[in-house]
């Protein structure tokens, strides 16, 4: 079976989200048994590539705002990526009564609409997607407004061309309620969480230095990141040798403003930044050597660092958000949404409480057993067989 995905919201290469891997992930443990043709930028082929994941790459054709990391050109590439690829839709597919599959994640229109296209056009295809989370509106987000906008107008458009041409959505355990809230139909969604690689996560060896505390992913207001420098210095105020390692890219402009703020926050000796690290093994060898993982999301269906951390042991500490009713059941501790002071009071408690960390610890270990990316890769390929 032929399977045309569109991935195209990779926007610079230090803007990777657990959601941009999901595929390749999944693709990589089929082992060829679906053909897999992926329209996707430079830095989409490079992903696929880095995790080992085989396929047949059509680029889209680079343009002069495509080597700018200025997070307001994002619309302008967007629109361009979202015209090549329903330019690129006519010498790539077949007859109109071709039988193949399109795949997308996440749900933003430059991916959605040339799949809506091709799904009107070619009657005998199928459309899978998968949606992780539903992006509040720029007014109940924290963070720059207008990027706020932009994120919000492109998934809501997203979301619409879902609804009138996807067969299937995968939706994580947290997220399913949002997509019901927002008109669809419950027989087209199916709850399917995501995975980890078990086996390197448990091979990596963790490196010397050892931290208090780590928190992984892209540097953006909604996942918490200044959230978590603030927790930080109210942790250290109690424990003064307390220290955290930071994983994860961004713009550069929003990492220099970071590091500035550590700076600011007198957090030099305590907050070790590390930025983008390219490879797997080497964010597992600093999650190995750290005791908690903080979470300080303000939006998530799920989260991929913090299955990896449970997988090695490492319990989370986090807000109250959905996901830690529907997605995960043990292995964490909650503090409501957006209370700095109520979730450094608890990692405190962790830290100064060793049997009670580790009860966490073994409860993280236990709830991990089934996150592996082949449960996933064969979840995933009954429900496009099925389709």
């Amino acid at each position: 079976m032929k399977i045309f995905v569109f991935s195209t919201a990779i926007l610079y290469k230090e803007n990777i989200s657990g959601g941009d891997v999901v595929l390749p992930q999944i693709a990589k443990r089929w082992g060829g048994r679906y053909e897999l043709y992926v329209i996707t930028s430079r830095e989409g082929e490079r992903v696929w590539r880095s995790l080992g994941a085989k396929a047949v790459f059509h680029l889209l054709p680079e343009t002069i705002f495509d080597r700018s990391d200025n997070i307001l050109l994002g619309p302008i590439k967007y629109l361009i990526r979202t015209i090549q690829s329903v330019r690129m839709l006519n010498s790539l597919m077949g007859g109109e009564k071709e039988k193949f599959l399109i795949y997308t994640a996440p749900a933003f229109i430059p991916d959605t609409l040339p799949a809506l296209v091709a799904r009107r056009r070619f009657q005998q295809s199928r459309w899978l997607a998968w949606v992780y989370h539903v992006i509040l509106p720029p007014w109940e987000r924290r963070g720059n407004f207008l990027f706020n906008l932009f994120s919000y107008l492109l998934q809501r458009g997203g979301l619409w061309a879902l609804k009138k041409g996807a067969d299937v959505v995968l939706v994580l355990g947290g997220t399913y309620k949002d997509l019901v809230d927002e008109g669809f139909r419950e027989e087209k969604l199916q709850i399917c969480n995501l995975g980890v690689d078990k086996k390197l996560l448990e091979s990596t060896a963790p490196i010397k230095e050892k931290y208090d505390g780590i928190s992984i992913g892209t540097l953006t207001y909604t996942r918490g990141v200044y959230d978590l420098l603030h927790i930080w210095r109210l942790v250290i105020e109690k424990r003064p040798d307390a220290r955290l390692a930071v994983v994860g890219g961004g713009s550069q402009r929003l990492i220099e403003d970071y590091k500035n703020k550590i700076k600011e926050l007198g957090l030099e000796k305590n907050v070790r930044y590390y930025g983008f690290v390219p490879k797997n093994e080497d964010v597992y060898a600093i999650l190995k050597s750290s005791k908690l993982y903080i979470c300080p999301l303000h939006e998530n269906g799920w989260s991929m660092p913090v299955a990896e951390a449970m997988t090695v042991g490492v319990p989370t500490v986090a807000y109250d958000l959905k996901m830690f009713h529907y997605a995960f059941k043990k292995g964490f501790v909650t503090v409501p949404m957006h209370n700095k002071r109520s979730l450094a009071d608890k990692v405190v408690e962790l830290l100064n409480n060793e049997e009670k960390r580790q009860k966490l610890s073994q409860e993280a270990l236990e709830e991990s057993k089934n996150f592996d990316w082949r449960n996933i890769a064969d979840e995933v390929g009954r429900v496009i067989d099925k389709l």
